[in-house]
């Protein structure tokens, strides 16, 4: 039988993750954008590292280029998970 990785609520560990890297992420939505929240490419990058430890994912710089919101870091995140 096939080991399966545990399901997550990919959303709610990126707020996780973003919050223990400082970012205020109260009343944030899909749409709110990346710079509004203090979150930038070097966190982008520690949340990168945090999922390829804990999860075995692999995410470059490639991922995330184009990422502007909350919703597109998610996106990217469940996408790479999904494959």
């Amino acid at each position: 039988m096939e080991s399966k990785q545990p399901t997550i609520d990919v959303e709610q560990r990126i707020r996780e993750i973003l919050e223990s890297l400082g970012a205020e992420l109260d009343g944030v939505t899909r749409e709110t954008r990346l710079e509004n929240v203090d979150v930038d490419s070097l966190d982008l990058i520690e949340l990168a590292q945090i999922f390829e430890e804990d999860y075995k994912l692999q995410l470059t710089g490639d991922d995330f280029a184009g990422v502007e919101t909350f919703g597109d870091t998610v996106d990217v995140v469940a996408k790479r998970m999904a494959q």
